[in-house]
């Protein structure tokens, strides 16, 4: 499974540290990978790979809207969605593409950091509303909690476990 695999430091114990958060969204080193209509930004021509931006190409960055990852290969990486209406273009001989066709054919590591950003994003989207009262909710915890602006209910992306298995007898 080219999407399994322990390729990111989640770096949990930083989420909460806003001093550290705020250094890393301005630090140079810290890259950002962008998701388009649940899409990632992938190179396909020549050695294909995961297309990490630098903080400079990431244009009016929310602070609020991007989501620690964690430390991939040393340096700290966010998730940022996309918004525009078309595709952004945003480097050289790279596109958005679905995982579910580009994933296999990536380096194991970037395509894991690719879809644990997908999986964050696509979980912000769907809870963009409290189940509880019905008001907006608004991201808190670097992004990994959801928190209604009126009530106060937490909501935490859900991990689905599953196994296959082969019944021999």
């Amino acid at each position: 499974n080219v999407y399994a695999g322990p390729y990111v430091d989640r770096a949990s114990d930083r989420r909460k540290d806003a001093a550290w958060l705020a250094a890393a969204l301005e630090d140079a080193a810290t890259r950002f990978v962008p998701v388009w209509r649940s899409r990632s930004l992938v190179r396909l021509v020549g050695a294909p790979g995961a297309v990490l931006l630098a903080r400079e190409s990431v244009v009016g960055l929310d602070p609020a809207g991007a989501i620690l990852l964690g430390q991939f290969q040393g340096r700290p990486v966010f998730a940022v969605e996309l918004d525009a209406s078309e595709p952004p273009s945003l480097a050289e001989a790279a596109e958005f593409a679905d995982l579910r066709t580009a994933g296999a054919l990536l380096p194991a590591d970037e395509a894991g950091l690719l879809a644990y950003a997908r999986a964050m994003v696509y979980w912000r989207q769907r809870h963009r509303w409290c189940g509880t009262c019905g008001e907006a909710t608004a991201p808190a915890s670097a992004g990994h909690v959801m928190r209604c602006t009126a009530c106060g209910t937490d909501y935490f992306p859900r991990i689905d476990p599953a196994i296959i298995v082969l019944i021999s007898d």
